[in-house]
Protein backbone atom coordinates (compact mmCIF):
# COMPACT_ATOMS: atom_id res chain seq x y z
CA UNK A 1 0.00 0.00 0.00
CA UNK A 2 1.41 2.93 -1.32
CA UNK A 3 1.65 5.89 1.87
CA UNK A 4 -0.01 9.59 1.15
CA UNK A 5 3.30 11.15 0.61
CA UNK A 6 3.80 8.93 -2.29
CA UNK A 7 1.09 9.93 -4.20
CA UNK A 8 3.23 13.42 -4.21
CA UNK A 9 6.55 12.71 -4.70
CA UNK A 10 8.08 13.28 -7.78
CA UNK A 11 10.14 10.54 -10.32
CA UNK A 12 13.58 10.96 -8.38
CA UNK A 13 12.26 10.77 -5.09
CA UNK A 14 9.98 7.69 -5.47
CA UNK A 15 13.13 5.74 -6.95
CA UNK A 16 14.67 6.34 -3.80
CA UNK A 17 12.33 6.21 -1.08
CA UNK A 18 8.98 4.14 -2.36
CA UNK A 19 8.45 1.25 -0.25
CA UNK A 20 10.66 2.05 2.17
CA UNK A 21 8.04 1.74 5.21
CA UNK A 22 7.21 -2.25 3.77
CA UNK A 23 9.02 -5.02 5.79
CA UNK A 24 10.11 -7.30 2.97
CA UNK A 25 12.64 -6.59 0.26
CA UNK A 26 10.20 -8.14 -2.33
CA UNK A 27 7.50 -6.01 -1.39
CA UNK A 28 9.13 -2.88 -1.35
CA UNK A 29 10.55 -3.64 -5.05
CA UNK A 30 6.78 -4.43 -6.44
CA UNK A 31 5.79 -1.24 -4.58
CA UNK A 32 8.88 1.20 -6.20
CA UNK A 33 8.49 -0.24 -9.49
CA UNK A 34 4.63 0.56 -9.75
CA UNK A 35 5.40 4.42 -8.20
CA UNK A 36 8.10 4.95 -10.72
CA UNK A 37 5.75 3.47 -13.54
CA UNK A 38 2.89 4.85 -12.18
CA UNK A 39 3.96 8.32 -11.14
CA UNK A 40 2.01 10.28 -14.40
CA UNK A 41 -0.92 8.72 -13.13
CA UNK A 42 -3.86 10.47 -11.80
CA UNK A 43 -5.09 7.90 -8.69
CA UNK A 44 -2.23 6.01 -9.85
CA UNK A 45 -3.38 2.21 -8.92
CA UNK A 46 -0.96 0.63 -10.36
CA UNK A 47 0.46 -2.95 -9.23
CA UNK A 48 3.76 -4.95 -9.88
CA UNK A 49 4.95 -8.41 -9.63
CA UNK A 50 8.21 -9.18 -9.31
CA UNK A 51 9.82 -12.70 -11.49
CA UNK A 52 13.02 -14.31 -10.62
CA UNK A 53 14.10 -14.07 -14.09
CA UNK A 54 13.29 -11.88 -17.84
CA UNK A 55 12.13 -15.12 -19.23
CA UNK A 56 10.25 -16.01 -15.90
CA UNK A 57 7.92 -12.79 -16.87
CA UNK A 58 7.50 -12.88 -20.24
CA UNK A 59 6.92 -16.53 -19.84
CA UNK A 60 3.89 -15.63 -17.31
CA UNK A 61 2.70 -13.40 -20.20
CA UNK A 62 2.42 -15.90 -22.56
CA UNK A 63 0.31 -18.23 -20.48
CA UNK A 64 -1.76 -15.24 -20.49
CA UNK A 65 -3.04 -16.87 -24.41
CA UNK A 66 -5.11 -20.02 -24.58
CA UNK A 67 -6.27 -22.00 -28.45
CA UNK A 68 -7.33 -20.51 -31.42
CA UNK A 69 -6.29 -16.87 -29.96
CA UNK A 70 -4.26 -14.32 -31.96
CA UNK A 71 -1.33 -12.64 -31.03
CA UNK A 72 0.73 -10.22 -32.75
CA UNK A 73 4.53 -9.68 -31.55
CA UNK A 74 7.08 -7.06 -33.11
CA UNK A 75 8.85 -9.08 -35.34
CA UNK A 76 12.18 -7.17 -34.76
CA UNK A 77 12.75 -8.86 -30.51
CA UNK A 78 15.46 -10.61 -28.84
CA UNK A 79 15.95 -14.30 -29.54
CA UNK A 80 14.43 -15.64 -25.86
CA UNK A 81 11.25 -13.83 -26.10
CA UNK A 82 10.54 -14.61 -29.76
CA UNK A 83 11.59 -18.40 -28.87
CA UNK A 84 8.89 -17.82 -26.21
CA UNK A 85 5.66 -16.58 -28.36
CA UNK A 86 7.07 -18.93 -31.19
CA UNK A 87 6.67 -22.13 -28.82
CA UNK A 88 2.99 -21.24 -28.61
CA UNK A 89 2.13 -22.36 -32.05
CA UNK A 90 1.88 -26.14 -30.48
CA UNK A 91 -0.74 -24.88 -28.72
CA UNK A 92 -3.24 -23.43 -31.62
CA UNK A 93 -2.18 -20.07 -30.81
CA UNK A 94 -1.79 -18.11 -33.98
CA UNK A 95 1.63 -16.15 -33.32
CA UNK A 96 2.39 -13.55 -36.04
CA UNK A 97 5.62 -11.90 -35.83
CA UNK A 98 4.76 -7.76 -37.38
CA UNK A 99 5.91 -4.78 -38.21
CA UNK A 100 4.47 -1.94 -36.29
CA UNK A 101 6.45 1.09 -38.63
CA UNK A 102 3.37 1.27 -40.85
CA UNK A 103 0.31 0.37 -38.50
CA UNK A 104 -1.97 1.17 -41.31
CA UNK A 105 -0.84 -2.25 -42.86
CA UNK A 106 -1.47 -4.20 -39.65
CA UNK A 107 -4.65 -5.95 -38.98
CA UNK A 108 -5.81 -5.38 -35.56
CA UNK A 109 -8.74 -7.13 -35.91
CA UNK A 110 -9.27 -10.53 -33.73
CA UNK A 111 -6.27 -10.25 -32.32
CA UNK A 112 -5.73 -11.08 -28.14
CA UNK A 113 -2.69 -9.63 -27.54
CA UNK A 114 -0.56 -7.04 -29.11
CA UNK A 115 3.46 -7.54 -27.75
CA UNK A 116 6.22 -4.53 -28.59
CA UNK A 117 9.33 -3.16 -27.72
CA UNK A 118 10.18 0.57 -27.20
CA UNK A 119 12.09 0.96 -28.42
CA UNK A 120 12.93 -1.98 -30.74
CA UNK A 121 15.98 -3.29 -29.44
CA UNK A 122 17.93 -3.75 -32.44
CA UNK A 123 17.50 -0.89 -34.95
CA UNK A 124 15.76 1.03 -32.09
CA UNK A 125 12.61 0.96 -34.06
CA UNK A 126 10.49 3.34 -32.47
CA UNK A 127 6.42 2.84 -32.22
CA UNK A 128 3.35 4.76 -31.33
CA UNK A 129 2.44 3.52 -28.35
CA UNK A 130 -0.67 5.70 -27.43
CA UNK A 131 -2.16 4.30 -31.30
CA UNK A 132 -1.37 1.60 -30.95
CA UNK A 133 -3.11 1.21 -27.63
CA UNK A 134 -6.70 2.66 -29.07
CA UNK A 135 -6.13 0.01 -32.21
CA UNK A 136 -5.59 -2.27 -29.64
CA UNK A 137 -8.27 -1.82 -27.81
CA UNK A 138 -10.97 -0.98 -30.45
CA UNK A 139 -10.01 -4.86 -31.38
CA UNK A 140 -10.69 -5.43 -27.66
CA UNK A 141 -6.94 -6.68 -27.42
CA UNK A 142 -4.53 -6.30 -24.59
CA UNK A 143 -1.37 -3.91 -25.61
CA UNK A 144 2.04 -5.62 -23.36
CA UNK A 145 4.75 -2.89 -23.75
CA UNK A 146 8.59 -4.25 -22.88
CA UNK A 147 10.02 -1.10 -21.55
CA UNK A 148 13.57 -3.13 -20.52
CA UNK A 149 15.44 -0.58 -22.49
CA UNK A 150 14.20 2.99 -21.52
CA UNK A 151 12.33 2.32 -18.14
CA UNK A 152 10.12 4.59 -16.37
CA UNK A 153 12.87 6.98 -16.33
CA UNK A 154 12.25 7.49 -20.50
CA UNK A 155 9.08 5.85 -21.25
CA UNK A 156 5.64 5.16 -19.11
CA UNK A 157 3.82 3.15 -21.90
CA UNK A 158 0.80 3.05 -18.81
CA UNK A 159 0.38 6.35 -19.42
CA UNK A 160 -0.06 5.87 -23.24
CA UNK A 161 -2.99 3.23 -22.75
CA UNK A 162 -1.02 0.21 -22.05
CA UNK A 163 -2.30 -2.67 -20.40
CA UNK A 164 1.14 -3.99 -18.70
CA UNK A 165 4.43 -2.85 -19.14
CA UNK A 166 7.12 -5.65 -18.71
CA UNK A 167 10.68 -5.66 -17.85
CA UNK A 168 12.49 -8.81 -19.67
CA UNK A 169 16.04 -7.49 -18.50
CA UNK A 170 16.58 -5.39 -15.15
CA UNK A 171 20.17 -3.91 -17.12
CA UNK A 172 19.11 -0.66 -17.26
CA UNK A 173 16.81 -0.47 -14.12
CA UNK A 174 19.22 -1.22 -11.90
CA UNK A 175 22.65 -1.11 -13.45
CA UNK A 176 23.62 -4.39 -13.12
CA UNK A 177 23.29 -6.70 -16.40
CA UNK A 178 24.35 -9.77 -13.92
CA UNK A 179 20.61 -9.51 -12.19
CA UNK A 180 18.26 -11.73 -12.53
CA UNK A 181 15.22 -10.54 -12.39
CA UNK A 182 11.70 -10.02 -14.35
CA UNK A 183 9.08 -7.51 -13.57
CA UNK A 184 5.33 -7.24 -14.84
CA UNK A 185 3.31 -3.66 -14.11
CA UNK A 186 -0.32 -3.19 -14.37
CA UNK A 187 -3.34 -1.57 -13.09
CA UNK A 188 -6.05 -4.32 -13.78
CA UNK A 189 -6.43 -6.33 -11.09
CA UNK A 190 -8.13 -9.13 -12.96
CA UNK A 191 -4.86 -9.19 -14.85
CA UNK A 192 -2.22 -9.01 -12.06
CA UNK A 193 -3.89 -12.03 -10.39
CA UNK A 194 -3.78 -14.05 -12.79
CA UNK A 195 -0.29 -13.53 -13.36
CA UNK A 196 0.11 -13.64 -9.28
CA UNK A 197 -1.10 -17.12 -9.50
CA UNK A 198 0.82 -17.98 -12.73
CA UNK A 199 4.52 -17.16 -10.64
CA UNK A 200 3.58 -18.70 -7.60
CA UNK A 201 2.77 -21.92 -9.16
CA UNK A 202 5.59 -22.44 -11.14
CA UNK A 203 8.21 -20.84 -7.97
CA UNK A 204 9.30 -17.45 -10.04
CA UNK A 205 9.87 -15.30 -7.04
CA UNK A 206 12.89 -13.56 -6.62
CA UNK A 207 14.49 -14.03 -3.42
CA UNK A 208 15.21 -11.39 -0.84
CA UNK A 209 18.82 -10.75 -1.85
CA UNK A 210 17.98 -10.15 -5.75
CA UNK A 211 15.02 -8.41 -3.85
CA UNK A 212 17.63 -6.01 -2.17
CA UNK A 213 20.52 -5.33 -4.32
CA UNK A 214 17.56 -4.34 -7.17
CA UNK A 215 16.40 -1.62 -4.96
CA UNK A 216 19.94 -0.39 -4.18
CA UNK A 217 20.48 -0.25 -8.28
CA UNK A 218 17.44 1.42 -8.64
CA UNK A 219 17.91 4.46 -6.21
CA UNK A 220 20.31 5.40 -8.77
CA UNK A 221 18.37 5.24 -11.20
CA UNK A 222 17.77 8.97 -12.27
CA UNK A 223 21.55 9.64 -11.99
CA UNK A 224 22.56 6.59 -14.18
CA UNK A 225 20.19 7.15 -16.96
CA UNK A 226 20.63 10.68 -17.05
CA UNK A 227 24.22 10.30 -17.48
CA UNK A 228 24.04 7.67 -20.25
CA UNK A 229 20.84 8.94 -22.44
CA UNK A 230 22.95 12.53 -22.18
CA UNK A 231 25.83 10.73 -23.52
CA UNK A 232 24.85 8.49 -26.07
CA UNK A 233 22.34 11.27 -27.62
CA UNK A 234 25.97 13.32 -27.96
CA UNK A 235 27.47 10.48 -29.25
CA UNK A 236 24.43 10.24 -31.81
CA UNK A 237 24.61 13.72 -33.09
CA UNK A 238 28.18 13.66 -33.71
CA UNK A 239 28.00 10.04 -35.93
CA UNK A 240 24.75 11.20 -37.68
CA UNK A 241 26.66 12.72 -40.68
CA UNK A 242 29.81 10.08 -40.31
CA UNK A 243 30.97 8.66 -44.13
CA UNK A 244 31.49 5.39 -42.73
CA UNK A 245 28.21 4.36 -41.87
CA UNK A 246 25.77 3.99 -43.90
CA UNK A 247 22.57 4.88 -41.60
CA UNK A 248 21.99 5.73 -37.59
CA UNK A 249 19.19 4.64 -35.54
CA UNK A 250 18.83 6.39 -32.71
CA UNK A 251 15.68 7.32 -31.48
CA UNK A 252 15.68 10.70 -30.61
CA UNK A 253 16.87 11.67 -34.41
CA UNK A 254 14.10 9.91 -35.69
CA UNK A 255 10.04 10.90 -36.25
CA UNK A 256 8.78 10.08 -33.10
CA UNK A 257 8.98 12.93 -30.76
CA UNK A 258 7.97 11.04 -27.90
CA UNK A 259 11.10 9.56 -26.98
CA UNK A 260 13.44 12.94 -26.94
CA UNK A 261 12.11 15.12 -23.96
CA UNK A 262 10.48 13.97 -20.91
CA UNK A 263 10.61 17.06 -18.07
CA UNK A 264 12.90 18.53 -20.15
CA UNK A 265 15.74 15.88 -20.08
CA UNK A 266 17.02 13.86 -22.86
CA UNK A 267 14.88 9.97 -23.09
CA UNK A 268 15.95 8.58 -26.22
CA UNK A 269 17.87 6.04 -24.44
CA UNK A 270 21.57 4.82 -24.07
CA UNK A 271 21.18 2.59 -27.34
CA UNK A 272 22.68 3.50 -31.00
CA UNK A 273 22.81 1.09 -33.32
CA UNK A 274 24.96 1.82 -36.22
CA UNK A 275 24.40 0.17 -39.77
CA UNK A 276 27.87 -0.49 -41.90
CA UNK A 277 28.72 -0.49 -45.25
CA UNK A 278 29.56 -4.77 -45.71
CA UNK A 279 30.31 -7.04 -43.19
CA UNK A 280 34.25 -6.52 -43.52
CA UNK A 281 33.70 -2.94 -42.09
CA UNK A 282 31.68 -4.44 -39.36
CA UNK A 283 34.47 -6.82 -38.77
CA UNK A 284 37.25 -3.99 -38.40
CA UNK A 285 34.73 -2.09 -35.96
CA UNK A 286 34.02 -4.75 -33.47
CA UNK A 287 37.96 -6.07 -33.75
CA UNK A 288 39.08 -2.32 -33.22
CA UNK A 289 36.69 -0.82 -30.45
CA UNK A 290 38.23 -0.55 -26.97
CA UNK A 291 36.40 0.40 -23.62
CA UNK A 292 33.18 -1.47 -24.54
CA UNK A 293 32.84 -5.20 -23.35
CA UNK A 294 31.26 -7.51 -26.18
CA UNK A 295 27.85 -8.40 -24.34
CA UNK A 296 24.76 -8.67 -25.83
CA UNK A 297 22.94 -7.20 -22.07
CA UNK A 298 22.07 -3.57 -23.17
CA UNK A 299 21.29 -0.51 -20.62
CA UNK A 300 23.87 -1.66 -17.86
CA UNK A 301 26.95 0.74 -16.31
CA UNK A 302 28.93 -1.16 -18.54
CA UNK A 303 29.17 -0.18 -22.10
CA UNK A 304 28.80 -2.72 -24.69
CA UNK A 305 28.59 -3.93 -28.21
CA UNK A 306 27.26 -6.58 -29.87
CA UNK A 307 26.13 -7.43 -33.83
CA UNK A 308 22.53 -8.51 -32.80
CA UNK A 309 22.37 -10.64 -35.90
CA UNK A 310 25.19 -13.11 -34.09
CA UNK A 311 24.01 -12.87 -30.57
CA UNK A 312 20.86 -11.21 -29.06
CA UNK A 313 19.13 -11.39 -32.53
CA UNK A 314 20.22 -14.47 -33.70
CA UNK A 315 17.11 -16.89 -33.76
CA UNK A 316 15.25 -13.86 -36.14
CA UNK A 317 17.16 -16.02 -39.00
CA UNK A 318 14.56 -19.20 -38.06
CA UNK A 319 11.45 -17.01 -38.92
CA UNK A 320 13.72 -15.45 -42.07
CA UNK A 321 13.27 -12.14 -39.92
CA UNK A 322 17.23 -12.01 -39.74
CA UNK A 323 19.14 -8.75 -39.36
CA UNK A 324 22.40 -7.97 -41.44
CA UNK A 325 25.63 -8.74 -40.45
CA UNK A 326 26.68 -5.42 -40.83
CA UNK A 327 24.00 -3.83 -37.64
CA UNK A 328 26.39 -3.09 -34.68
CA UNK A 329 24.37 -1.85 -31.88
CA UNK A 330 25.99 -0.02 -28.88
CA UNK A 331 25.02 0.50 -25.31
CA UNK A 332 26.19 3.12 -23.74
CA UNK A 333 27.28 2.73 -19.74
CA UNK A 334 28.83 5.10 -17.30
CA UNK A 335 32.16 5.99 -18.76
CA UNK A 336 33.25 9.08 -19.84
CA UNK A 337 31.92 10.67 -22.94
CA UNK A 338 34.41 11.51 -24.37
CA UNK A 339 36.15 8.49 -23.64
CA UNK A 340 33.55 6.55 -25.23
CA UNK A 341 33.22 9.54 -28.17
CA UNK A 342 37.20 8.93 -28.82
CA UNK A 343 36.71 4.84 -29.31
CA UNK A 344 34.31 5.07 -31.41
CA UNK A 345 35.57 7.71 -33.66
CA UNK A 346 38.94 5.13 -33.65
CA UNK A 347 37.52 2.02 -34.76
CA UNK A 348 35.06 4.12 -37.44
CA UNK A 349 38.52 5.24 -38.99
CA UNK A 350 40.10 2.08 -38.59
CA UNK A 351 37.42 1.01 -41.30
CA UNK A 352 38.80 3.17 -43.69
CA UNK A 353 42.40 1.92 -43.07
CA UNK A 354 41.57 -1.42 -43.52
CA UNK A 355 38.68 -1.55 -45.89
CA UNK A 356 38.18 -0.23 -49.35
CA UNK A 357 35.88 2.85 -48.91
CA UNK A 358 32.34 2.70 -50.81
CA UNK A 359 32.13 4.47 -53.90
CA UNK A 360 29.14 7.17 -54.06
CA UNK A 361 26.01 5.68 -56.37
CA UNK A 362 24.50 8.10 -58.37
CA UNK A 363 20.97 6.65 -58.98
CA UNK A 364 19.71 5.92 -62.52
CA UNK A 365 15.55 7.35 -61.44
CA UNK A 366 14.46 10.28 -59.94
CA UNK A 367 12.76 7.92 -56.95
CA UNK A 368 16.06 6.44 -56.61
CA UNK A 369 15.39 2.99 -58.36
CA UNK A 370 17.51 1.11 -60.51
CA UNK A 371 16.26 1.31 -64.33
CA UNK A 372 15.21 -2.18 -65.76
CA UNK A 373 17.68 -4.42 -67.52
CA UNK A 374 16.16 -4.35 -70.81
CA UNK A 375 16.61 -0.53 -70.67
CA UNK A 376 20.04 -0.41 -68.82
CA UNK A 377 21.52 -3.05 -71.35
CA UNK A 378 19.49 -4.01 -74.01
CA UNK A 379 21.61 -6.23 -75.98
CA UNK A 380 22.02 -8.29 -72.59
CA UNK A 381 19.04 -10.53 -72.70
CA UNK A 382 20.23 -12.06 -75.79
CA UNK A 383 23.20 -13.02 -74.95
CA UNK A 384 21.83 -15.45 -71.74
CA UNK A 385 21.88 -18.90 -72.48
CA UNK A 386 18.33 -20.65 -71.38
CA UNK A 387 20.09 -21.99 -67.72
CA UNK A 388 21.76 -17.98 -67.27
CA UNK A 389 18.42 -16.60 -68.09
CA UNK A 390 16.22 -18.95 -65.61
CA UNK A 391 18.82 -18.48 -63.00
CA UNK A 392 18.79 -14.50 -63.87
CA UNK A 393 15.30 -14.18 -63.50
CA UNK A 394 14.97 -15.72 -59.87
CA UNK A 395 17.52 -12.92 -59.11
CA UNK A 396 15.52 -10.47 -60.96
CA UNK A 397 12.31 -11.61 -59.09
CA UNK A 398 14.39 -11.97 -55.67
CA UNK A 399 15.14 -8.07 -55.78
CA UNK A 400 12.23 -6.74 -56.54
CA UNK A 401 10.75 -8.12 -53.76
CA UNK A 402 12.67 -7.75 -51.44
CA UNK A 403 12.60 -3.74 -52.73
CA UNK A 404 9.36 -3.68 -52.34
CA UNK A 405 9.15 -4.64 -49.04
CA UNK A 406 12.39 -3.35 -47.29
CA UNK A 407 13.23 -0.38 -49.61
CA UNK A 408 16.45 -1.45 -50.54
CA UNK A 409 16.20 -1.32 -54.17
CA UNK A 410 19.12 1.39 -53.96
CA UNK A 411 21.57 -1.21 -52.61
CA UNK A 412 23.02 -1.65 -55.96
CA UNK A 413 21.05 -5.48 -56.86
CA UNK A 414 21.62 -5.80 -60.66
CA UNK A 415 21.39 -1.70 -60.61
CA UNK A 416 22.92 -0.36 -64.47
CA UNK A 417 25.64 0.92 -61.78
CA UNK A 418 26.54 -2.84 -62.03
CA UNK A 419 25.94 -3.66 -65.13
CA UNK A 420 28.02 -0.48 -67.00
CA UNK A 421 31.07 -2.28 -65.57
CA UNK A 422 32.51 -3.75 -62.10
CA UNK A 423 36.35 -4.08 -62.62
CA UNK A 424 36.48 -7.11 -60.03
CA UNK A 425 35.06 -8.81 -57.35
CA UNK A 426 37.75 -6.96 -54.86
CA UNK A 427 35.79 -3.57 -55.34
CA UNK A 428 33.62 -2.14 -53.28
CA UNK A 429 30.73 -3.42 -55.25
CA UNK A 430 30.72 -7.20 -53.80
CA UNK A 431 28.69 -9.93 -53.23
CA UNK A 432 28.79 -8.88 -49.09
CA UNK A 433 27.20 -5.33 -49.84
CA UNK A 434 25.16 -6.88 -52.31
CA UNK A 435 23.36 -9.82 -50.33
CA UNK A 436 23.44 -6.85 -47.61
CA UNK A 437 19.77 -6.92 -46.65
CA UNK A 438 17.31 -7.81 -44.05
CA UNK A 439 16.41 -10.92 -43.95
CA UNK A 440 18.44 -12.30 -46.67
CA UNK A 441 22.15 -13.66 -46.49
CA UNK A 442 24.69 -14.28 -48.77
CA UNK A 443 24.44 -17.50 -49.03
CA UNK A 444 21.10 -17.40 -50.34
CA UNK A 445 22.53 -14.84 -52.87
CA UNK A 446 24.96 -17.16 -54.34
CA UNK A 447 22.73 -19.84 -54.24
CA UNK A 448 20.72 -17.94 -57.01
CA UNK A 449 22.83 -15.83 -58.65
CA UNK A 450 26.52 -16.38 -58.12
CA UNK A 451 27.39 -17.40 -61.26
CA UNK A 452 25.69 -14.38 -63.32
CA UNK A 453 27.27 -12.23 -60.84
CA UNK A 454 30.65 -13.21 -61.78
CA UNK A 455 29.65 -12.81 -65.35
CA UNK A 456 28.65 -9.01 -64.28
CA UNK A 457 31.76 -8.65 -62.61
CA UNK A 458 33.92 -8.51 -65.59
CA UNK A 459 34.25 -5.43 -68.00
CA UNK A 460 31.25 -4.57 -70.42
CA UNK A 461 32.70 -5.83 -73.41
CA UNK A 462 33.54 -9.47 -72.37
CA UNK A 463 29.78 -10.31 -71.49
CA UNK A 464 29.32 -11.79 -74.66
CA UNK A 465 32.28 -13.84 -75.09
CA UNK A 466 32.22 -15.31 -71.58
CA UNK A 467 28.04 -16.26 -71.72
CA UNK A 468 28.67 -17.97 -74.58
CA UNK A 469 31.51 -20.31 -72.91
CA UNK A 470 29.66 -20.29 -69.74
CA UNK A 471 27.20 -23.05 -68.99
CA UNK A 472 26.55 -21.32 -65.12
CA UNK A 473 26.43 -25.00 -64.15
CA UNK A 474 28.02 -24.96 -60.07
CA UNK A 475 31.83 -26.32 -60.28
CA UNK A 476 32.42 -29.87 -59.84
CA UNK A 477 34.72 -30.70 -57.60
CA UNK A 478 37.77 -32.84 -57.98
CA UNK A 479 38.07 -35.92 -56.44
CA UNK A 480 40.65 -36.24 -53.71
CA UNK A 481 43.69 -39.11 -54.07
CA UNK A 482 42.84 -41.66 -51.71
CA UNK A 483 46.19 -43.77 -50.18
CA UNK A 484 45.66 -47.34 -50.72
CA UNK A 485 44.98 -49.07 -47.32
CA UNK A 486 48.03 -51.09 -46.18
CA UNK A 487 47.58 -54.58 -44.87
CA UNK A 488 46.58 -55.44 -41.21
CA UNK A 489 49.90 -57.40 -40.72
CA UNK A 490 51.90 -54.63 -42.25
CA UNK A 491 49.96 -51.85 -39.93
CA UNK A 492 50.81 -54.11 -36.36
CA UNK A 493 54.79 -54.17 -37.19
CA UNK A 494 54.82 -50.80 -37.88
CA UNK A 495 52.94 -50.06 -34.57
CA UNK A 496 55.50 -52.72 -32.81
CA UNK A 497 57.86 -51.28 -34.20
CA UNK A 498 57.22 -47.57 -32.84
CA UNK A 499 56.47 -49.19 -29.23
CA UNK A 500 59.73 -50.65 -29.34
CA UNK A 501 61.81 -47.14 -30.13
CA UNK A 502 59.81 -45.66 -27.19
CA UNK A 503 60.63 -48.20 -25.01
CA UNK A 504 62.92 -47.26 -21.86
CA UNK A 505 66.04 -49.09 -20.87
CA UNK A 506 65.74 -52.08 -18.48
CA UNK A 507 68.35 -50.04 -15.82
CA UNK A 508 66.34 -47.05 -16.19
Amino acid sequence: MMRPMDEVLRFDSLAVTAGDHLPSPLAQLELRIAALEGSGLAGRGVSALAFNSGRSALDAVARLLRPDDRVLVQHEIPSVTMRIFAGLAEFDVVVEFTDFSDLERVKFESSSLIFLEAPSSATLQAVDIARVARLAHDAGALLIVDNSLLTAYGCRPLESGADAVVYSSAAALTGDSSLPLGLIVTRSDTLLEKLRVHRDAVGARPNAQTSGSALRGIKTLAVRLAKQFGAASDLARQLEAHPNIRELHYPSLMSDTSYATRDGRATGGALLSLSLWNTDAARVFLETLRLFGASEWAGGAESAVCQPARSSHRALAEFDLALSDTLVRLSIGLEDARDLQVAVNAALEAITIYTPEPEPIEPDQPDGSPLPLEIAAPNFMDALSDAALERFERLRVWRDAQASEQGISKLLVLTSGVLQGIASLESPVTLEMLGDVRGVGIRKLERYGFELLGVLAQPPKRWAETLELSSFAPPVSKPRAVKPEASTAATTAAKKKRRRRRKLPSGA
